[in-house]
Order: structure tokens, then sequence, then C-alpha cells
């Protein structure tokens, strides 16, 4: 299935604008774009910056809540930015998410995600397909439009090429590298560019194994420099046979919390280097996150597991071209938005390609989390692997969110009085949960059953050092893909 959600909601409500009359118009002697966007001096289009902080939970972010301050960079940029307050991944993990953010699509639209496989011996895996070639993803469309494309990630297993998300880009680094390296490489490329350019730039600092170094500035807690302590978490919560550690869950906690603090100092690094080449305030900047992590929550660890909030809020801000006050944007919103913003700033968005920009036409626009299984470690665990063999998909409105379960385990949330997800009102709020799942079965097939998909028929095999990368980034937990395995099994 291809193209934007038909949404059968209608609603009355209105959604503050996040528009380019705003920010564009006559204020400060900027020119509006006759096809959108702002002008920048000496050229037609707007430069743009995307930045993904991968496995980043908006719950750990003082600007969304948090006790502790772990992102001074970025509550500096939400000065001159806009916070979308209630922004929601379409995946709780990497490669469905990002293509989501590349393609505008649902994940039951591109298509991108696990799939079920009986093997000859009669058990069952996990694959994962690449984006298609068919697809037309946001670099793409800029490329067309005349911008400069280049792409560095830290993420070396699911942005590796075999999954085809460097369609449209020029320039594709792929390397597992701190994230004020990975900057340092970015703004070199920028700095090569005489005309607009695309730049999308990944940083792993808070993916497992966590960046435990020091970061100036920030003022945290001693952390725990013990990397073994994720893994000791992981299985002892998993099984689920016994309480959580709170002392444990603490300290990992800690360590997460470097890893963020340290993404979000190379950000800040990011900034200060578009603003001395005179590139910030023209340019259309987007900070957010392709997932959240579990760190004890509903008894997992990680993720790409569930769709609780844990994994699937997650912060975004964009400023656009010449914006000079920050604001906040409450109605809930999807990363599927964010590619057709883009190119309505850059006057390139065609009706019915993607999905509809940010704060404009969103009224009745339903936002969508899904998750397939989990990843194959996961779902074939002899522990705890039965809780995976499901398809889970959630509807946000306002501040409720209803879950339904092709095992019949349907839940209904409301996230203003329960934000840890700990009352299920799915039976005493059962008119409300009806008409809701209406909704979600209008803009998304549902099914009841819990049906094998289409065979990995063409799938490459894992080289060793492929394999060896899934090791190091703890997506597999010891040997469970064998060599010669056709699909990385672990959670991104």
């Amino acid at each position: 299935m291809s193209g934007p959600v038909r949404s059968p909601f209608r609603s009355e409500r209105s959604s503050p604008l996040v528009s380019r009359r705003r920010f564009c118009g006559l204020a400060a002697g900027a020119l509006a774009l006759a096809s959108g966007g702002c002008a920048r001096r000496g050229k037609a289009l707007p430069d743009v910056v995307m930045v993904v902080l991968d496995t980043v939970r908006a719950s750990n972010l003082k600007a969304w809540g948090y006790g502790r301050s772990t992102t001074p960079q970025l509550d500096g940029f939400l000065k001159t930015a806009t916070q979308y307050a209630r922004a929601y991944s379409t995946a709780p993990w990497t490669l469905p998410a990002h293509v989501s953010l590349f393609t505008g699509q649902y994940t039951f639209q591109h298509g991108v995600r696990g799939y079920r496989e009986e093997r000859a011996d009669g058990t069952i895996r996990i694959f994962d397909p690449p984006l298609g070639d068919a697809a037309h993803t946001l670099a793409e469309r800029l490329g067309e439009a005349g911008y400069a494309t280049g792409a560095f990630t830290a993420n070396t297993v699911f942005m590796k090429e075999r999954y085809n998300l460097n369609q449209g880009f020029e320039r594709y680094k792929v390397g597992r590298i701190r994230g004020k390296e990975l900057v340092a490489e970015a703004l070199e490329w920028t700095r090569r560019q005489r005309g607009p350019f695309f730049l999308f730039v990944n940083i792993m600092d808070a993916h497992r194994p966590y960046d435990l170094a020091p970061v100036p500035g920030v003022a945290l807690k001693p952390v725990p420099q013990d990397e073994t302590l994720l893994q000791q978490f992981y299985e002892s919560t998993m099984p689920g046979t016994s309480p959580v550690d709170l002392d444990l869950a603490a300290r990992v906690m800690r360590q997460y919390d470097s890893g963020i603090a340290n993404g979000d100092h190379a950000f800040g690094r990011l900034l200060t280097g578009l603003k001395e080449a005179g590139r910030f305030d023209d340019s259309l900047v987007v900070l957010t996150s392709d997932h959240g992590e579990f760190l004890g929550e509903h008894g997992l660890v990680e993720h790409s597991k569930d769709i609780y909030q844990e994994t699937v809020w997650v912060p975004l801000a964009v400023k656009m071209p010449m914006q000079r006050t920050g604001e906040r944007h409450k109605p809930p919103v999807s990363l599927a938005q964010v590619p057709g913003s883009v190119l309505e700033a850059a006057g390139l968005l065609r009706s019915l390609e993607m999905a509809p920009a940010l704060g404009t036409r969103t009224a009745g626009f339903p936002v969508i989390a899904e998750n397939y299984y989990a990843r194959t470690w996961d779902y074939e665990n002899g522990l705890w692997g039965d809780r995976f063999r499901r398809i889970r998909t959630a509807l946000f409105e306002d501040d409720w969110k209803v879950i339904h379960s092709t095992d019949g385990q349907h839940e209904l949330f409301n996230l203003a009085k329960d934000a840890g997800e700990t009352v299920n009102l799915f039976e005493s709020e059962s008119e409300r949960a009806a008409a809701m799942l209406g909704r979600l079965a209008a803009a998304k097939p549902l099914s009841s059953e819990d049906v094998p998909s289409a065979p990995s028929a063409g799938q490459d095999e894992l080289s060793e050092e492929e394999l060896e990368e899934l090791r190091a980034l703890g997506y597999m937990h010891g040997d469970e893909i064998e060599e010669g395995a056709t699909a990385p099994d672990g959670p991104s």
C-alpha cells in the first residue's frame, strides 16, 4: 500500500500553525518564497538539517518534564524552535522508523518491518526486508530539486547500505563513532557545499553501549563505568520471574542519561558549526529520535519489543528558516509528518505524496505506532518469546491511547492521568475504546490473526564482519544468529 493515510477522522479542533508565513513574511527582511519556505541570501532554497538522537526517549529530557538536565544544547535550541510536546515514532526500532522519516509513510504502508518466516525445521524466525527501490525518499526529492545530499550515521547495522536507506544521498557515510566525531565529519562536508544542502545525521551515543564519557558543562551524578550493567539488567528483568532490581535500574538509567547528554553535546557542536558558517538562521533544522528505550518499565529492557510510551514517545523540535522565537505544539503528531514538513518549507511538497506537514491540515490525521513481533532472539526465547508473537498497533488522540493487539490483549490508557500506562481502561471505557478502534481500523487494516508473511527470498547473507557488529552493539545475546543468517535480529 502506498500514499498517505486516508483518514476517516473528522475534527473541529484547530492546531497551532508552524507556518512559513509566521517566520518568513516581512520579518527581519526575509523574503517569502512564492513556492514556500524562506529565502536564503543569494539562493532560493533553505538548507535542511535533520538530526536523529538514536534511542532517546522524550521522558528523559528536561523540556519534556525530566528532573535531570541531560540536554542543555537542545534546551537552548528550543528558544528559537517549535517543540512538539507529543510526537510519536511510527515504530519502536530503527529500521521502520527511519523509513517513515524518509518516506512520510507509516509502517503498514512502506512495509519495512519484521516478517515471520517458517524454517525447514519448523521453527519461526523474523526477517527485516530493505526499503524497495520504488520508494521515493526525502533525499531523492531534495536531490531532484538541486540539493546536495549527505548522510552521516553511526548506526552500523540497520542503516547500512543493505537496507537501502541511502537512496537519494550523494554522500552516505556509516561508521560507529561518537557523536562529536560524527558531527565533525558532517560539518566538513557542509563546508564544501556552495548551494543548498540536505544533511542527515544519526547520533548513537544513547544506544548500547552507552557513551559514558563526562560531558562538558553537564552536571550529572557520577556515572557507573561498568559497561556490563545493561546486560545484567536485561538478563535479570526480561524473564519476569522476579521484581525489577531498582538499584540496578537506577545505575543503568544514569548510564543512559550520560549517553543522551553526549548526544546532546554533539548536537550543540553541529549548531555551533552552522552558526559559525553563517548557515544556521536561514536553515530548516529538525531534531528528533527514531525511538526510545525500556529501562525496566513493563518488564522490558531496550527496544523493538512493544509500543508503550518509553519507546514511541520521542522528542521533536523544528526550527523553520528565520524562526526567532520558541513555540510549543501540544496535539499529537507523527514522525511520518516530518518529510512533508521539510518539503513544504522548501516549496516542494506535492499533494498526496506524503503525510500532511506538522501543524498544518493535521486536524483528524491519525497518529499511529506499530510493532510487528520482535527481533528473532526475543521471539524465539524460551522464557519470554510468547509475549512477542503478536502485532501491536496504537492510535493516539489527545490524551488517549488505544492499543490493538492480535492476541486480543487490547489496551486503553489516559496518558494525562496515567503516563506510565499502568491502568488499562479498555473494559471500563469500552465505548471510547470501541470508537477509537473503529477509527484505527478505518485508517489501517487490523488482523485478528497472526499469519506468517512472505519469505525472505533473495536477501543477501550477513558477513562475519556484520555479525560482529551485531554482537558489539548488543543486537545478539551470545550466538543466537548463526553464520549465514539473512537478517540482523536484535533491537536497533
